[in-house]
Protein backbone atom coordinates (compact mmCIF):
# COMPACT_ATOMS: atom_id res chain seq x y z
CA UNK A 1 0.00 0.00 0.00
CA UNK A 2 1.14 3.29 -0.65
CA UNK A 3 0.95 4.28 2.68
CA UNK A 4 3.92 2.56 3.57
CA UNK A 5 6.42 3.84 1.16
CA UNK A 6 8.72 6.29 2.72
CA UNK A 7 8.15 9.34 0.30
CA UNK A 8 10.50 11.57 2.66
CA UNK A 9 13.56 9.00 1.87
CA UNK A 10 12.56 9.56 -2.06
CA UNK A 11 12.03 13.38 -1.67
CA UNK A 12 15.30 13.53 -0.30
CA UNK A 13 16.99 11.40 -2.70
CA UNK A 14 15.55 13.26 -5.42
CA UNK A 15 16.54 16.71 -3.94
CA UNK A 16 20.47 15.23 -3.88
CA UNK A 17 19.83 13.88 -7.77
CA UNK A 18 18.64 17.39 -8.76
CA UNK A 19 22.34 19.29 -7.43
CA UNK A 20 24.58 15.91 -8.27
CA UNK A 21 23.02 14.33 -11.73
CA UNK A 22 25.58 11.34 -10.65
CA UNK A 23 23.15 10.62 -7.66
CA UNK A 24 20.19 9.43 -10.15
CA UNK A 25 21.15 5.72 -10.10
CA UNK A 26 21.33 5.96 -6.08
CA UNK A 27 17.60 7.60 -6.22
CA UNK A 28 15.97 5.27 -8.54
CA UNK A 29 16.98 2.38 -6.01
CA UNK A 30 15.38 4.33 -3.41
CA UNK A 31 12.34 4.50 -5.64
CA UNK A 32 12.50 1.36 -6.52
CA UNK A 33 13.11 -0.27 -3.30
CA UNK A 34 10.36 2.20 -1.57
CA UNK A 35 7.78 0.85 -4.45
CA UNK A 36 8.56 -2.54 -4.18
CA UNK A 37 9.26 -2.25 -7.93
CA UNK A 38 11.98 -4.23 -9.71
CA UNK A 39 13.66 -0.84 -10.96
CA UNK A 40 12.82 2.43 -11.72
CA UNK A 41 13.66 4.56 -14.72
CA UNK A 42 13.09 8.54 -15.57
CA UNK A 43 12.00 8.59 -18.59
CA UNK A 44 12.27 12.20 -20.79
CA UNK A 45 9.12 13.78 -22.28
CA UNK A 46 10.96 16.26 -24.55
CA UNK A 47 14.65 16.26 -26.51
CA UNK A 48 16.15 13.38 -27.21
CA UNK A 49 17.44 12.26 -24.10
CA UNK A 50 16.82 8.67 -23.34
CA UNK A 51 19.43 6.93 -23.98
CA UNK A 52 21.30 9.11 -21.28
CA UNK A 53 18.18 8.24 -18.94
CA UNK A 54 18.74 7.44 -15.48
CA UNK A 55 17.75 4.07 -14.07
CA UNK A 56 17.80 1.80 -11.27
CA UNK A 57 20.58 -0.70 -11.02
CA UNK A 58 18.52 -3.53 -11.73
CA UNK A 59 17.47 -2.00 -14.96
CA UNK A 60 20.94 -2.24 -16.68
CA UNK A 61 20.25 -5.29 -18.18
CA UNK A 62 16.92 -4.25 -19.39
CA UNK A 63 18.05 -1.02 -20.89
CA UNK A 64 21.00 -2.36 -22.58
CA UNK A 65 18.79 -4.76 -24.42
CA UNK A 66 16.02 -2.62 -24.95
CA UNK A 67 19.10 -0.09 -27.11
CA UNK A 68 20.62 -3.47 -28.32
CA UNK A 69 17.67 -4.29 -29.86
CA UNK A 70 16.42 -0.85 -31.38
CA UNK A 71 13.27 -0.99 -28.68
CA UNK A 72 14.21 2.52 -28.19
CA UNK A 73 13.08 3.82 -32.33
CA UNK A 74 9.56 2.22 -31.82
CA UNK A 75 8.69 3.11 -28.45
CA UNK A 76 4.82 3.07 -28.33
CA UNK A 77 4.61 4.59 -24.73
CA UNK A 78 5.79 7.97 -26.95
CA UNK A 79 1.83 8.30 -28.00
CA UNK A 80 0.92 8.72 -24.20
CA UNK A 81 2.77 11.92 -23.86
CA UNK A 82 0.66 14.04 -25.31
CA UNK A 83 -2.66 12.62 -22.83
CA UNK A 84 0.17 12.85 -20.19
CA UNK A 85 0.94 16.28 -20.60
CA UNK A 86 -2.83 17.39 -20.92
CA UNK A 87 -4.37 14.91 -18.02
CA UNK A 88 -0.79 14.31 -15.64
CA UNK A 89 -0.72 10.65 -15.97
CA UNK A 90 0.22 7.72 -18.77
CA UNK A 91 -1.37 4.46 -19.06
CA UNK A 92 -0.90 1.85 -21.02
CA UNK A 93 -5.03 2.18 -21.72
CA UNK A 94 -4.15 5.82 -23.37
CA UNK A 95 -8.19 6.40 -24.11
CA UNK A 96 -9.30 7.40 -21.02
CA UNK A 97 -10.80 11.27 -20.84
Amino acid sequence: PMGQWDLEAVEAAFSDAALNPTAWTRALNIVAAQTKAFGAILIPIAGNHLPNAPFSDRMASSMAAYFRGGWHLQDERKRGVALMKKHGRQSRGWNWP
